[in-house]
């Protein structure tokens, strides 16, 4: 409780006022300022104008630039998405083993616990999936932008489509066998 009130302290005394009211939400100096002016505490309209630096060439436009990298991250979309399949279809299979040990079982036993940690790692992979599902919509975000530019982008439209297609449909094995995994790892004895 003393730390609280401590705390609490603190905390009001940075709330305040120059005169010592509270609370305070009025702009202290270094909130007008920017760290270019000639003194803290000097007002934004009063400080000395700072130049931009030299212009950075803005990047190419135009379809190529905008989609020219889809196909190399699609490929490793698709890639990724084969892998995490194996490897959900693997930890399926030792979070349905771990959960047969564990039925029956009480909840803190050795075997219940197992069930709970295999459970856990297929969540983690599922959690991969959506990260890829992700990537996705946002190459298809950028395929959208650069067709509202005038930018030809029916084939990597069409091979995103696909590759999303294939990563849907593993979401759907994942989402089906996660809840039968997770309704039998957590069945009450």
């Amino acid at each position: 409780m003393r730390a609280f009130l401590l705390l609490l302290a603190f905390v009001a005394t940075g709330c305040a006022g120059k005169d010592g009211t509270w609370p305070s939400l009025a702009r202290r100096p270094i909130e007008g300022s920017r760290p270019s002016a000639a003194a803290v505490g000097t007002p934004v309209a009063t400080a000395a104008v700072v130049t931009a630096p030299a212009a950075v060439p803005p990047p190419a436009t135009g379809a190529g630039a905008a989609i020219g990298d889809v196909p190399a991250q699609l490929a490793t979309i698709d890639r990724d998405a084969e892998n995490l399949g194996t490897r959900i279809g693997e930890q399926r299979a030792a979070t349905a083993e771990a959960a047969k040990s564990a039925k029956g079982t009480k909840a803190d036993s050795e075997e219940w616990a197992k069930a709970q940690l295999e459970l856990t790692r297929l969540e983690r992979l599922g959690n991969q999936l959506g990260d890829l599902r992700g990537k996705l919509d946002g190459i298809a975000g950028k395929l959208a932008a650069a067709a509202g530019g005038g930018a030809d982008v029916a084939a990597p439209l069409k091979a995103t489509g696909a590759v999303i297609g294939r990563v849907d449909a593993l979401q759907a094995e994942y989402d089906a066998s996660y809840s039968a995994a997770s309704m039998a790892a957590t069945a009450a004895p």
